[in-house]
């Protein structure tokens, strides 16, 4: 596919990370940052080369204004993983046992096919909210009208972590 769209051979694309590195390590280049964005650049095209071929495992998704203020432009290329079995693979090979937990994992036949490994042991639990020891409770803004949440990227902000500590001092 890349062969065939860029006229390019991704072979020698292959290397064109650990060759910048080299080569910036023989000259001896002591201000790296000068050289961040050749370095991503050649990061992307390896990454791009090495899983080349067969089924489609990334999507370039370009924005060309990806700008958050009216009128500038600021052109943002991505590059998003479709295979999320390339994402776990360092982890089977480094460790000896990997346990996999989660309340959202279903259909649990499905993932050990999408990250392409055996499962020694695989434990589905029934569980239910209709038990008399769980009460439920949906919270959407605390008592200073800001947003509760529990995504990953609201842990650290301060405002969200005293509106749960407020919320469970009042439910205690």
């Amino acid at each position: 596919m890349m062969t065939s769209t860029s006229l390019t051979e991704s072979k020698p694309l292959k290397f064109a990370y650990s060759r910048l590195s080299s080569l910036l390590r023989t000259l001896e280049v002591t201000n790296l940052d000068e050289f961040y964005a050749l370095t991503d650049v050649a990061d992307f095209v390896t990454l791009l080369s090495t899983y080349s071929e067969g089924i489609a495992r990334f999507a370039i998704i370009m924005e060309p204004n990806g700008s958050s203020i009216p009128g500038a432009s600021d052109p943002v290329i991505q590059l998003a993983c479709l295979d999320s079995s390339l994402a776990i693979a360092p982890l089977f090979k480094r460790f000896g046992s990997v346990v996999i937990t989660s309340g959202t994992l279903s259909p649990i036949h499905l993932y050990p096919k999408l990250l392409q490994f055996e499962p020694r042991v695989s434990e589905s639990f029934h569980m239910s909210t209709f038990r008399p020891c769980i009460l439920p409770l949906v919270i959407t803004k605390g008592s200073d009208q800001k947003e509760v949440s529990t995504r990953f990227n609201d842990r650290g902000d301060m405002g969200v972590m005293r509106n749960y500590g407020a919320i469970l001092v009042d439910i205690c």
